[in-house]
């Protein structure tokens, strides 16, 4: 004795009709709208990342070009006072005045006579071990050093 209008429970499940379905579809496109907002911050977040650490490095080219200028101007100073010091002007000041050298008046050539060249020795080969010695030093380990003859 079923009631008239009421169904059994077995049977198919009713469809909601209108509004349900709309609101799961408006679930749908506010949770894919979340999604892409969301990657769209993270994009965001990222590039301003990148944005920062490039300018970041921008500083320190900055800095980095500072200093090899300065290096590099400090170089030239000490390649003047090097050429300073080593100019004739000075060296000839630094002599007279600090080292009390006065220069010479007159310059006379000293003539030195070349001595007769020395005969090349002829070199001489050492004698050579006998068989009995070098088979003694081969099991023994003993060995000679001996440049060989240039062709």
């Amino acid at each position: 004795m079923v009631a008239e209008g009421v169904r059994s429970v077995t049977g198919p499940r009713p469809q909601p009709v209108g509004r349900p379905l709309a609101r799961r579809r408006g679930r749908a496109w506010l949770a894919l709208t979340l999604v892409l907002v969301g990657a769209l911050a993270g994009v965001s977040l990222l590039y301003l990342e990148q944005t920062s650490r490039v300018v970041e490095l921008g500083y320190e080219l900055t800095a980095l070009q500072h200093q090899r200028d300065s290096v590099a101007l400090e170089a030239a100073a000490l390649r003047y006072e090097l050429a300073r010091r080593q100019s004739l002007a000075r060296i000839y000041e630094l002599a007279t005045r600090e080292y009390g050298m006065v220069p010479l008046r007159r310059v006379e050539p000293l003539q030195v006579e070349r001595s007769p060249a020395l005969p090349t020795p002829i070199p001489t080969q050492p004698p050579r071990a006998s068989w009995w010695e070098r088979t003694n030093d081969a099991l023994l380990g003993i060995g000679r050093a001996q440049a060989e003859d240039e062709p």
